[in-house]
């Protein structure tokens, strides 16, 4: 008796596959979804250059340098929307949010860890912001959501304060820095913030370490 051979759709090129011939993958729309959707990728050939083949016409030169679909999940410089596996929880997160594209999922800790929001959230909850990236002069934050419940025990000591310069940034930072040096933990919270961090509007909090 013959078995017949588990066949899968690859998430990137959509090509029928054999499913040996993938690799599977649990991908995360959001750090904050409970499950995420189980995916297969081409791990022996690039599907998207298979495709122009099919077709009679000779792929792009630039894909030559592509050897499978699963190389792609992660590389930014393809499209948008990919993935990382985040450093704290091992999720495959996708970098930016499908509902609200400019929305980015991560930070980057300790120079060169992709950290999802959910696993960020936790560390500054517990300990607050780091030292260093106010002495690095970063704005380092996140957005709660209005009155959210995990900042129930967190003194607001600044209320939406605009920045919209260098000079506003220095000085906020500053009062950052000499509510660490009383003894505090600080979270910082983007009220709205324009792409890339240079203009918006943040409220900080303060609790006693």
């Amino acid at each position: 008796m013959t078995t017949q051979k588990v066949q899968v759709n690859c998430y990137e090129c959509g090509r029928e596959r054999p499913i040996e011939s993938t690799y599977e993958y649990e991908l995360f729309n959001t750090p904050w979804d409970e499950s995420g959707t189980t995916e297969y990728l081409c791990n022996d050939e690039f599907g998207h250059s298979e495709l122009m083949r099919e077709q009679g016409e000779e792929p792009y030169n630039d894909w030559k340098y592509y050897e499978s679909c699963s190389e792609i999940l992660t590389d930014s410089s393809w499209a948008d929307f990919r993935y990382f596996e985040c450093e704290g929880c091992y999720r495959m997160v996708c970098e930016q949010n499908p509902s609200n594209g400019w929305h980015v999922q991560y930070r980057i800790e300790n120079e060169c860890e992709q950290v999802c929001l959910k696993c960020y959230q936790e560390n500054i909850l517990e300990f607050g912001i780091s030292r260093e990236s106010v002495e690095n002069g970063e704005i380092a934050g996140m957005f709660f959501n209005y009155d959210d419940p995990v900042l129930k025990d967190w003194d607001r000591f600044i209320e939406y304060r605009f920045i919209a310069s260098g000079k506003d940034k220095d000085e906020l930072l500053s009062e950052v820095l000499d509510n660490m040096d009383s003894g505090y933990k600080i979270i910082i919270g983007y009220e709205n913030m324009a792409i890339g961090g240079l203009e918006g509007s943040v409220s900080v909090y303060r609790k006693l370490v």
